[in-house]
């Protein structure tokens, strides 16, 4: 019986670390904060080749925190209505974050070009979008049926910026 008493803790420690509504808001949290992080790291970048080492962490620890959400989402229970309008709203903060770092990106093409690695810029923005792509697909399995339009609209446009940025490294 006492033995039965300490694992309910443990059980119940479990059962919150699988995933939920507020560890995928979590999540969404610390991708929407690296990708903040990124585009401020390139949008203060003067364009000089030990300058762009910064770059290049940012963008690895963004990946790292789109995998990591990735893994949260899939591990997730269903969301309900609630949660789901819990995190629509953190895709919006997230949605704004992104358009303003793929931005900055787009801007700094002249610098990446002077230093002959925009091709690597193109391929690592392929990355961050098949991340990204990895992300959305995970999440959206938790939406609720009746929303998962809505909440593929949101998404869509993340989407779409993600392209303007590979169509202008092209």
């Amino acid at each position: 019986m006492l033995f039965s008493k300490a694992l309910l803790p443990l059980a119940l420690l479990a059962s919150s670390v699988v995933g939920d509504g507020n560890t995928i808001r979590v999540a969404m949290k610390r991708i929407t904060g690296d990708t903040a992080d990124l585009g401020k790291t390139v949008s203060s970048w003067h364009g000089d080749l030990f300058g762009a080492l910064p770059v290049v962490g940012k963008a690895a620890a963004l990946l790292a925190s789109l995998k990591h959400g990735t893994h949260t989402a899939r591990a997730s229970t269903a969301l309900t209505t609630d949660e789901t309008l819990v995190i629509a709203t953190s895709t919006q903060e997230l949605s704004d974050q992104v358009n303003k770092t793929l931005q900055a990106v787009i801007d700094a093409k002249p610098k990446f070009d002077h230093l002959f690695v925009s091709p690597l810029i193109h391929l690592t923005l392929e990355v961050e979008k098949g991340a990204a792509d990895d992300f959305s697909n995970a999440l959206l399995k938790k939406v609720p049926k009746d929303l998962q339009s809505i909440a593929e609209e949101l998404i869509k446009g993340i989407m779409n910026n993600f392209q303007k940025a590979l169509d202008a490294y092209a």
